[in-house]
């Protein structure tokens, strides 16, 4: 690789960076993935080496910042999976699942303390259940 490449971005998962790529070349940045073979073999290492990542050359940086800022905007509008939203104190998650009650794709649930989860796992009580969140008509479950 060039000494003039800088790491644009790095993602969690393989089709992720090549998903990234594609919209890179849409506006005729070039740009080039490393350590997506570690990630395919085993996804748990993408972790330990940094996740897949994506390389432009340093001169496309404004235009590839750009890219990112578009990109993130998009994925905040449609609400895709992943995505987290707050409400009051309390942190929700993206989920592909619909709402029982209006069978939209908006929902959520309440992100947990992790201490909180794991002494109520190892102390033998119920399994951990989920508060859900609509945010089309607003309601809300426990699962």
């Amino acid at each position: 690789m060039s000494d003039n490449l800088i790491i644009a971005a790095s993602f969690q998962q393989e089709h992720e960076a090549h998903l990234f790529i594609s919209r890179l070349r849409e506006r005729g940045i070039e740009g080039y993935i490393q350590d997506d073979n570690i990630s395919a073999v085993n996804p748990f290492y993408s972790g330990a080496v940094g996740g897949v990542k994506v390389y432009v050359d340093h001169k496309d940086q404004e235009s590839m910042h750009a890219l990112l800022l578009e990109l993130k905007k998009e994925s905040t509008e449609k609400g895709e999976f992943g995505h987290t939203i707050k409400v009051g104190d309390d942190v929700y998650l993206k989920v592909e699942e619909y709402c029982p009650k209006c069978d939209e794709f908006t929902v959520y649930f309440k992100r947990s303390n992790m201490l909180k989860s794991l002494s109520s796992l190892f102390s033998g009580k119920s399994p951990i259940k989920r508060d859900k969140m609509c945010t089309a008509c607003r309601q809300t479950w426990r699962e």
